[in-house]
């Protein structure tokens, strides 16, 4: 190319090796380059080849930068989700907490009314009793729970038979769906009026 070789090349030094990489101006454009160099085994050459480190360092800073970008949105998405999986976690806490205290007003309005009541789940089983519900039909707290209609004793007809099963008032509720009001129902102790069953 006409020009000659800058002494300060490492390949021109006494005993340079056979090869390396050095950082110098390029003898054409004046640009900062990054060589590497390689003596030929069986020839009087060197090969050396310059890579514009303007070029590499443009890249190198836009892939970092992308690089970051991509963590602070990965960080940002993160803490959005936790952030979100914590409210909804205290707010079902919350939730749960009233739903406790709720079903503790209504079990303490049970047990204090002046009335009997039994309340049974969609499977028929007595989840609450208040104490005359209990008296009246001769149950004790721990033999009422959990109990199901068929075994909460033997129910009259009006006439003083025996009320088959399948019209027991909390069966026939839940398979008709309809509520049950002013129902005269007997008991071995007597005769109750059901008010109201839905």
């Amino acid at each position: 190319l006409g020009k000659t070789v800058p002494p300060d090349r490492p390949f021109l030094k006494a005993q340079p090796g056979e090869s390396g990489f050095f950082r110098a101006p390029s003898t054409i454009e004046h640009s900062m380059r990054l060589f590497a160099w390689q003596r030929l085994v069986n020839w009087p050459l060197i090969v050396s080849f310059g890579l514009d480190e303007r070029a590499e360092t443009n890249a190198l800073e836009a892939s970092f930068r992308a690089a970051h970008w991509r963590s602070a949105i990965g960080i940002s998405l993160v803490l959005t989700f936790s952030l979100g999986i914590a409210y909804l976690l205290v707010n079902l806490e919350h939730r749960k907490r009233e739903l406790q205290n709720s079903e503790q007003r209504y079990r303490s309005l049970i047990q204090k009314m002046q009335t009997a009541i039994v309340v049974y789940d969609a499977q028929g089983q007595v989840v609450i009793s208040n104490p005359l519900a209990q008296e009246l039909l001769g149950f004790s707290p721990d033999q009422f729970s959990g109990q199901s209609e068929n075994t909460n004793g033997q129910f009259l007809k009006e006439d003083g038979s025996i009320l088959p099963a399948s019209l027991y008032p909390a069966k026939k509720v839940l398979s008709t769906g309809q509520p049950l009001r002013n129902h005269v129902l007997g008991i071995p102790s007597g005769t109750v009026l059901i008010k109201s069953l839905f």
